[in-house]
């Protein structure tokens, strides 16, 4: 849908590439009317922009947030992997864990290290590029489109009003 909105703005972009041609047939009022209306066009736009800038900030710092707790969570297994396997008794720290996981899970063990190395790797293909990390390119190339069709909208709306105003001047 976004890349058929940021199509939308190209069209409308080439529109503008021929409302010169147009204009010279118009009337006065007309044109005026075209000049209050561009005026409102490029206040739309720039808010466009900005709002666009602001959803690729907030794209940039959630892969930033996504990345972040990967890499804790990944250490907080393998510390804790560490700890179950270097207690070769029970100890209070697991006997807590135990504790609070026996409601929620029937089985709290670690069978064994294959299981935590795939979690591990599973934890970093995901960092690397997984399917969130897919998404949020496909985000971030799809606001990319929408800013260049915005911009390129706000260029010809710019080029039309430059030209209605030497009209309006000569």
């Amino acid at each position: 849908m976004a890349m058929a909105m940021a199509g939308d703005l190209n069209g409308v972009a080439r529109v503008y590439e021929n409302v010169g041609s147009l204009v010279r047939f118009a009337g006065v009022e007309e044109v005026e009317e075209e000049m209050e209306a561009s005026v409102s066009l490029l206040d739309a736009c720039a808010a466009a922009r900005d709002s666009l800038r602001a959803m690729r900030a907030c794209a940039l710092d959630a892969e930033e947030a996504r990345r972040l707790a990967v890499d804790v969570l990944e250490r907080v297994v393998t510390t804790l992997s560490r700890r179950v396997a270097s207690a070769g008794e029970t100890n209070r720290w697991s006997a807590c864990v135990a504790r609070a996981f026996t409601n929620r899970v029937r089985r709290v063990a670690c069978e064994d290290d294959a299981e935590e190395i795939a979690s591990l790797s599973k934890l970093k293909d995901e960092r690397d590029g997984g399917e969130t990390a897919a998404w949020m390119r496909t985000l971030g190339e799809t606001i990319e489109h929408l800013e260049d069709g915005v911009e390129l909208l706000f260029r010809r709306i710019v080029q039309c009003r430059v030209f209605l105003l030497n009209m309006c001047s000569s």
